[in-house]
């Protein structure tokens, strides 16, 4: 077990600065980039919703409401938690890598589908916002997390 705690630790700090440290973000700013690439995904799934919405960098402006999309909207923190403690746990190599990749994939549609339903929330009842964004949607986030980690845990105790 305290192999499994130093392992996260260290991976938790390695992914942390791999994305955060400001020397990694002189080179290629991945925070801004993904938050950037979010706002559009965004954009267009609202789009394609039928959603009337204006685009004007990280803002999306709707008929009653602007929303903005900040780096901390990017649930880059969630995926390194994940990548990290999936990397900590004994288990292949292949499994983590299928693991981890699924797990981004499938985190980061959560949270596309959270900024979504944000700004639905944000059109219609703008006075219940702040309970949306940080009760209801961001509970859901971490809990999709914390699902995969224990299916993750669960198949991996299975095959061994």
């Amino acid at each position: 077990m305290k192999r499994i705690a130093i392992s996260y630790i260290t991976g938790l700090i390695l992914l942390s600065a791999l994305i955060y440290h400001k020397s990694f973000r002189e080179i290629y700013d991945i925070p801004k980039q993904f938050t950037l690439l979010l706002s559009n995904i965004v954009y267009h799934t609202l789009l394609f919703l039928h959603i009337p919405v204006e685009k004007k960098g990280l803002f999306l402006e709707q008929a009653h409401s602007i929303l903005e999309i900040k780096d901390a909207c990017n649930a880059l923190i969630l995926v390194i938690l994940y990548i990290a403690a999936i990397l900590a746990f004994p288990g292949s190599w292949k499994r983590k890598l299928l693991w981890s990749t699924g797990g981004v994939v499938i985190v980061e549609s959560v949270n596309l589908f959270r900024i979504v339903f944000l700004s639905f929330v944000i059109e219609k009842w703008p006075e219940r916002f702040e309970f949306f964004h940080y009760v209801v949607s961001q509970s859901v986030l971490i809990l999709s997390v914390m699902l995969l980690f224990y299916l993750y845990l669960k198949q991996n105790r299975r095959c061994q």
